[in-house]
């Protein structure tokens, strides 16, 4: 009773009220959240058109009328679009949530009760959010409650009362969890029962990466929960999990009802091109027979139907005939593995082989980095990223030079045929959709964007399918085999790209202060770095000097501070670094070795220009994620760096001061890591290298000095004891068999 009266005594201050709700809509959103739905291909015009007509609906759909489910206030809560891989399903989903028609019918539904329609396309190639339930419900959420901001303090009740507190929302900003989200969202669908009616939208089912069945249960649950103010329309590949969950609801099976509008397309994309044109006119009848054939072959699946026609108009001349045309059809592989791999590899010169390796060994890298660092802030290789990792090689210097733009968009342009041309169209590029329609800059030929926006081209997998079949098919191991005799690592690619991306700026280069705008690019390319074949040690230290150098230009320091540095920024905040004034002497190779950059510290230990002098020391950054990485960019504790920086002299048993002002030791960090992994669960019983390194970890210590007796006092979470008391309670908890050979 007392939080409502004061939840309403909050609400009283109208404009406080506003900046609060204002604060729980921006902690929900997510910088990637309309990403899917942008990059999702819109239909062929009048594709699709038969699913919201009444006149076009053909027979097969009276049964399970989409139309009648949308305006219907008592059949089943949920429809299910399902079908094969690559038919279509997404961008029917995009289309029915976007159509005029669709919103009619549901204001028919709605009645005088406001509606909202929150969609969400899941997507197994983006970040995190994209591709789990986490994001599905923050993204649900956000939606509806941007629409009824006046639930927002009842959704969130439980701590709304605290982020009145403006110091608490720089200070602890909501880290939200699934349960959470997952009571307010429940907890909302009460709160606005009989106010609003809604009709989610939520694409790809089959792209959560996780338990899918969790995912169903969920869906289940909201269902089962709700009034007839709810619906769903979902939609998936007709996997075992979704045709048991969904047997007896409303669908459709989407390959059986497109024959008719890939024809359309077939015909349309032919008859586009002026060349094609022509030889068609030569010979009807077996121009028919060419369109029925791909339509056919296509067996209700569009991509298959897209990259057919592709292959046919490429490279075609006035000496080509419709015969040759229904030959070159003939030769293509109808399941879509098997025409992938044709694509990829069929007439393909050694030169052009290796180019495709060079780019698709690329995208790889960048995918291997976003899974590791689950950082959702640049989850895909930019157009200008590949121009400056793979096509363009620009002098590496210390200083920032704004190209000209016209010279940028020419070799971007050229960037992007190459893509598509080298890898058989199944990578593209997505455009992002410009907030406003000013022109703000040089425009390039039939792309009509600015230099920014056209550069910043998202390169992406065609389609999922194309994505599952280089990761599963086996067939990358063939693509990278094609740089194996040149000089070539996509890592330092990479990271050269970086570098060069500071270098040359798209925008005009300024100094300031603003370290988060750095920071995505800081995490990507100090974790390509760390990716880099040991083989390439030399060019990844000579990189990371200069990606040290151009970040040390364009930062403005404090001029009576000596010791200001960006690096030194990424160490905790501001107040807490100086508020006992820690000293940070050589920041950036402490940033090195907490992303584990063996190499790059060694050869620096090596010249004898970095004796310690103060702060918190290299030895305690290289164990600060000595067991788990928790949600962090930062790899686990390396026994290679550790190795490297006892044998450079590195003492176990340094006192410093910490950010608190407490004298600590890198071995006494270790004994905390240890007791918090163990009362937080994070000790695996596994056996491996990544699991327990931390174990050899402790050995090194031990070996270099680090006293197995030294105290701990009792504390509110952990009882006193001594390092060898901890040791033996997780060995006896854990029955790990390297921890008892320490112990013996």
């Amino acid at each position: 009773m007392e939080d409502k009266d004061a939840i309403e005594a909050s609400l009283r201050n109208i404009d406080k009220r506003a900046v609060v709700e204002e604060y729980f809509l921006h902690c929900l959103a997510f910088n990637t959240m309309d990403d899917r739905e942008e990059e999702i291909t819109a239909a062929h015009k009048a594709t699709f058109n038969w699913i919201l007509n009444y006149n076009e609906n053909t027979d097969d759909m009276k049964s399970n009328n989409l139309i009648s489910w949308l305006r219907d206030d008592h059949r089943q809560k949920v429809y299910w679009i399902n079908g094969k891989p690559g038919s279509g399903k997404s961008t029917l989903m995009r289309f029915v949530y976007e159509h005029p028609n669709t919103t009619e019918i549901l204001k028919d539904w709605a009645k005088d009760k406001l509606l909202i329609c929150p969609r969400f396309f899941f997507w197994t190639s983006g970040t995190i959010e994209q591709k789990s339930a986490f994001g599905l419900l923050r993204s649900l959420l956000y939606q509806l409650l941007q629409q009824m901001r006046e639930l927002i303090p009842w959704t969130f009740s439980e701590i709304w009362l605290k982020y009145q507190d403006a110091r608490a929302r720089v200070r602890e900003p909501i880290v939200w969890s699934i349960e959470f989200l997952w009571s307010a969202l429940i907890r909302f669908l009460k709160l606005s029962d009989g106010k609003v009616k809604i009709c989610f939208f939520i694409d790809g089912l089959d792209e959560l990466e996780g338990n899918q069945e969790e995912l169903v249960d969920m869906l289940h649950s909201i269902v089962e929960s709700s009034t007839k103010d709810f619906k769903a329309c979902v939609s998936s590949r007709p996997w075992k999990i979704f045709e048991q969950a969904f047997a007896n609801i409303p669908q459709l099976k989407l390959q059986d009802l497109t024959r008719n509008d890939i024809w359309r397309y077939v015909n349309d994309s032919l008859n586009d091109n002026e060349k094609v044109r022509r030889v068609l006119k030569e010979n009807t009848k077996l121009t028919e027979e060419l369109k029925s054939q791909v339509t056919e072959n296509a067996d209700g699946v569009f991509l298959w139907a897209t990259l057919a026609v592709r292959t046919l108009v490429q490279d075609i001349n006035s000496t080509n005939s419709v015969t040759n045309l229904i030959e070159k059809l003939s030769d293509l592989p109808k399941d879509l593995d098997n025409l992938f791999r044709y694509l990829l590899f069929k007439l393909k010169t050694t030169t052009e082989l290796e180019e495709q390796s060079r780019i698709l060994q690329i995208i790889q890298a960048r995918d291997i980095v976003c899974d590791f660092t689950r950082h959702d802030s640049s989850n895909v290789v930019t157009l200008y990223q590949m121009t400056l990792a793979n096509y363009w090689n620009l002098e590496v210097t210390n200083e920032p030079i704004k190209l000209p733009d016209t010279q940028i968009l020419e070799k971007c342009e050229s960037t992007k045929n190459h893509l598509l041309n080298r890898c058989a169209g199944l990578l593209r590029v997505h455009q992002r959709k410009r907030s406003n329609q000013e022109d703000t800059g040089v425009r390039f030929g039939r792309n009509d964007v600015d230099t920014e926006t056209f550069a910043q081209g998202r390169i992406g997998y065609l389609h999922r399918t194309v994505r599952d079949y280089f990761v599963y098919s086996g067939d990358f191991d063939k693509i990278t085999k094609q740089t194996n005799h040149s000089n070539f690592d996509p890592h330092i690619s990479l990271l050269r790209s970086h570098v060069l991306q500071l270098i040359h700026p798209l925008e005009p280069p300024k100094k300031h202060r603003r370290l988060d705008e750095w920071w995505p690019d800081i995490v990507l390319a100090m974790t390509h770095a760390r990716f880099v074949n040991p083989m390439f040690k030399d060019s990844q230290i000579e990189l990371l000097d200069h990606f040290k150098s151009i970040l040390d230009w364009y930062w403005l320091p404090r001029p009576m501070d000596p010791l200001d540095n960006w690096a030194r920024n990424t160490f905790s905040t501001y107040e807490r670094r100086m508020k006992y004034r820690t000293e940070y002497h050589y920041p950036f190779l402490s940033l090195a070795t907490k992303f584990g950059l063996h190499h790059y510290v060694e050869s620096k230990l090596d010249t004898g220009n970095y004796p310690y002098q103060g702060g918190i020391p290299l030895l305690t950054y290289a164990v600060e994620y000595l067991v788990s990485r928790r949600s962090s960019v930062y790899p686990l504790a390396s026994s290679d760096l550790v190795q490297i920086l006892l044998n450079k002299g590195e003492d176990v048993n340094l006192i410093y001061k910490d950010l608190a002002n407490n004298d600590e030791t890198p071995w006494i960090q270790v004994l905390k890591h240890i007791r918090e992994a163990d009362r937080k669960g994070w000790i695996e019983k596994s056996e491996t290298e990544e699991t327990n390194g931390w174990i050899r970890i402790v050995e090194d210590f031990i070996q270099h000095g680090a006293d197995p007796n030294v105290s701990f006092l009792k504390n509110m979470w952990d009882p006193a004891a001594t390092a060898m008391d901890i040791l033996i309670v997780v060995h006896e908890k854990y029955k790990l068999p390297s921890l008892q050979r320490l112990l013996l």
